[in-house]
């Protein structure tokens, strides 16, 4: 998984945590803009997740609520 990625090995060490883990985990990524974080996650996971919303700020919040439902919403407002 990602051998390739530069000054990433703490994310990465994260991640397979994560995906070795014998529980449900939800990883959330955050940061500032274009540091790499939609990169991190394809070159990581090579396409082998079952989830992903590549979001902006606030003003995503109202398709989100139709896309996931109101109570997913209230948890982020």
């Amino acid at each position: 998984m990602a051998s390739n990625l530069i000054a990433r090995q703490r994310e990465c060490d994260e991640l397979t945590r994560c995906m070795e883990s014998d529980k449900s985990e939800f990883v959330i990524i955050c940061g500032r803009r274009r540091i790499g974080k939609t990169y991190l996650v394809d070159r990581f996971f090579e396409g082998k997740f079952d989830f992903k919303f590549v979001g902006g700020h606030m003003g995503q919040i109202r398709d989100a609520a139709m896309l996931y439902g109101d109570r997913w919403c209230a948890v982020l407002s």
